[in-house]
Formats: C-alpha cells, sequence, structure tokens
C-alpha cells in the first residue's frame, strides 16, 4: 500500500531549510514549490522519483518516471496492482517518503493551509524556526532571534472565545494570528471583522487576525513585518 504523506506528516510541518539541506531545490518561480530526484534507490527498476515538495499545502507529491522513455509510471498508485515489480516501487516511494518526513519536518498543532503558509513564510523571510512550547495547546510561537522577543503567536481556538461581529458556529475551532502593532494602529484597525482583539495578549499593543482567508497572504505578511520590526526594537 502507498502511504499518504498527508497521513504521515500529521502534526508535523515540512520544513524548507531542512529540505534544502537534504538535496532539495526550490522552485524559481514558486516559493511554495521544492523538488529532488532519486536515482540509486531504483538502481535495477529502469525507473527514478521525483518528488515535489509543496509548503503551503504542506505535501509531497511522488512521480516516478521510466528513465527510457521520460513517461511517468502510474501502475503503483493503483491499489489493486500487485506484482514483485509494482511492490517493489511502492515500498521504495515509501522509504524515501518515510526519511525525507523524519528529516525534513517539525513538530506542528496546526492545520490550516493559511497557517502553514505563514509559517513557512516567516522562516523564508526571517529565518524563524516556530516554538511549539504548549503540549496542551495548537500553538505555534514566531520569535525573532536577534532579540528573543515574539513576534507573532498562531493559535487554535474556539470562535466563541474571539470578539467577532459575525459569530460561526460556536463549536467550530480556526486559527488565528496574534500579531504587536502600535497603539494607534491597534486602535484604527480593530474592527471585529478584519482584525479582532488579541487573545490572552495585551489588547492595546497587539491584535489577531482570523486565518481563514479573508486576508490575503500578502496583507497578512505585511502586518507580520510591523510585528518583527517592532521586535527588532531592544525597548
Amino acid at each position: 500500500m502507498l502511504l499518504s504523506s498527508l497521513e504521515l506528516l500529521k502534526n508535523k510541518n515540512l520544513d524548507r531549510k531542512l529540505l534544502i539541506s537534504h538535496g532539495f531545490i526550490p522552485d524559481e518561480a514558486s516559493d511554495n514549490l521544492l523538488t529532488k530526484s532519486f536515482y540509486s534507490e531504483f538502481s535495477g527498476t529502469g525507473m527514478y522519483l521525483k518528488v515535489e515538495a509543496l509548503l503551503k499545502e504542506n505535501t509531497l507529491v511522488p512521480c516516478v518516471i521510466d528513465i527510457e522513455t521520460g513517461d511517468p509510471y502510474t501502475l503503483y498508485l493503483t491499489s489493486k496492482a500487485s506484482g514483485e515489480f509494482v511492490g517493489k516501487i511502492r515500498f521504495t516511494v515509501n522509504e524515501i517518503f518515510a526519511d525525507i518526513i523524519n528529516s525534513c519536518s517539525v513538530k506542528s498543532r496546526l492545520s490550516l493551509c493559511q497557517s502553514l503558509e505563514v509559517l513557512s513564510l516567516c522562516e523564508k523571510r526571517y529565518g524563524t524556526v516556530p516554538e511549539y512550547p504548549w503540549d496542551d495547546l495548537q500553538a505555534a510561537v514566531l520569535r525573532n532571534e536577534k532579540t528573543r522577543k515574539w513576534y507573532g503567536l498562531i493559535i487554535a481556538v474556539s470562535t466563541d472565545k474571539l470578539v467577532l461581529k459575525v459569530k460561526p458556529d460556536p463549536s467550530y475551532k480556526t486559527e488565528i494570528l496574534l500579531l504587536h502593532h502600535t497603539k494607534e494602529d491597534v486602535a484604527r484597525l480593530v474592527d471585529g471583522v478584519n482584525f479582532i482583539p488579541a487573545w490572552h495578549m495585551n489588547k492595546k499593543s497587539w491584535l489577531a487576525c482570523v486565518l481563514d482567508g479573508r486576508h490575503t497572504v500578502d496583507v497578512i505578511m505585511s502586518h507580520v513585518d510591523i510585528s518583527y520590526n517592532l521586535s527588532a526594537k531592544k525597548h
């Protein structure tokens, strides 16, 4: 059986730096994509494996390719297909996936695509490796490496705890990003829709946005930049 990378990556995030150190090559046209080809593992099969690592989706996509023709070999993806050759291909792909995930992922308790994309961009832009200090919370701390100050916190929380003008189902759980801003910006931006009062933080100098797609990631990262710059100040 071919293992799903989504299942293997449960509670883990692919890490861009670790992928690169493992030989993955970043795509010039997309920050989201890295690729690596595996040849020696398929010695004697006439095949090689190309793996795409998609950071935003937090998944690995395999493509087994016939070396001679350049065509994809897909029979191993069919669950009913059997035989020694198909079994060897599946086994090798599973082994490679397990090695990549063991070597190139970090623990995570977050699941929304926008949360994972923000974590990936913070790692690329600021070199931030998220911290997961609480075993009982789905939360990731973003810390300025130079000053050791927090500049962000992504946390999963029930919507009934949030000050939203339009309340979704109170049993619904979402993920929010808490950011440091000036008091003037907080007073101007917090409206209960686009930005909300910071949950469990100083509500005068912190605000939060819901990572449910209401903002583009570019808008979110422009506010992350502000928070990061504030965290760079020593006082």
